[in-house]
């Protein structure tokens, strides 16, 4: 027998361990479940269906704080500590979640279903349109959803500045799992709307409105 022949089974021994190692490493990967996709949206029934109908309005642009700009849901914990979910994850960016919300729930106040997305989908003179600036966005399951958020109003698409407001809006959680955390901030971005559609409505008249802060 050669010395070759007595090495063979020490190599053997040497590469079972790593290749059983390595089988081991990628079964338990194969293992990890996928994520929960969540979506913000408001119930079915809600946006104003028919002809074109109601002003114009555009939306745009819409501007998020950094820590939001991750498929992660983001939860609050504390004053000064955020926490990213790891299995739990927007199937979409968020900023588009918010502005489906906002058209959906701008549309319901107005009584239109001309509202758009702009630049990107504005295909006719506008006779409204509202940029949007998100400050905070963020909550706990079984806790409060805080939504804060500047926003200007222009007449038209190109127009003067006609209105400015802040506000705040706190909104209960129902519940405490993440599906209950993402239908709060959904109703918080859909009072956002209600907002905007009042300072709208006072811009055409001509006055002023001041928006309220809190809701339970």
């Amino acid at each position: 027998m050669s010395a070759n022949d007595l090495a063979v089974p020490g190599a053997v021994c040497t590469v079972l361990p790593a290749v059983l190692l390595g089988m081991l490493l990628i079964g338990g990967c194969a293992r990890q479940p996928a994520p929960d996709l969540y979506i913000l949206d408001l119930p079915q029934g809600t946006a104003v269906s028919g002809p074109a109908q109601g002003p114009s309005v555009g939306i745009g642009p819409l501007t998020l704080p950094p820590y939001l700009d991750r498929p992660q849901i983001v939860t609050r914990d504390g004053a000064y500590r955020l926490r990213a979910a790891q299995a739990q994850v927007w199937a979409e960016p968020v900023a588009d979640g918010i502005t489906r919300v906002l058209s959906d729930s701008l549309g319901r106040e107005l009584g239109s279903n001309r509202v758009v997305v702009v630049p990107q989908r504005a295909r006719e003179p506008l006779d409204w349109r509202v940029a949007i600036d998100i400050r905070r966005f963020d909550g706990t399951p079984g806790g409060t959803v805080v939504l804060a958020a500047g926003w200007t109003i222009y007449r038209g698409g190109a127009g003067e500045a006609e209105a400015s407001h802040t506000a705040v809006f706190e909104q209960a959680v129902e519940g405490g799992d993440y599906a209950a955390l993402v239908a709060a901030e959904a109703a918080a971005v859909a009072r956002l709307g209600q907002a905007i559609a009042a300072g709208i409505t006072a811009a055409d008249r001509g006055a002023a409105v001041r928006p309220g802060r809190r809701q339970p």
